[in-house]
């Protein structure tokens, strides 16, 4: 396997565990751009993927999932990482956590 090969496979699964575990309590899994043309068409119970932010570099980012739930008056970003060699995570979970807090307005996002 090619270097990050094996992260990626992983990371995928662990995406994949968190759409199985929320479909099964009732979240509707839509793609955020799908959804954002017509939000009328949805619930408010809603497991959004690749949802847009900008980070704190000004660049375009996405984050994985941003979950939305009246029912749990929740409204929260999931974001699925994983490190399973050595690497860079020293830089890694740093801009992650800054891009949480400065970058990430879940509370912009009306649904």
């Amino acid at each position: 396997m090619q270097k990050g090969t094996k992260g990626n496979i992983t990371g995928n699964q662990l995406e994949v565990a968190v759409k199985t575990v929320l479909s099964g309590k009732g979240f509707q899994i839509v793609n955020y751009r799908v959804w954002e043309k017509d939000t009328a068409n949805y619930g408010k119970e809603l497991l959004l993927e690749n949802v847009p932010f900008k980070t704190i570099y000004e660049h375009k980012g996405n984050t994985e999932f941003l979950l939305h739930s009246d029912k749990y008056n929740l409204h929260i970003r999931i974001e699925c990482k994983w490190q399973q060699v050595a690497g860079s995570v020293d830089e890694k979970l740093p801009y992650l956590y800054l891009n949480s807090i400065e970058a990430m307005p879940e509370k912009d996002i009306m649904i």
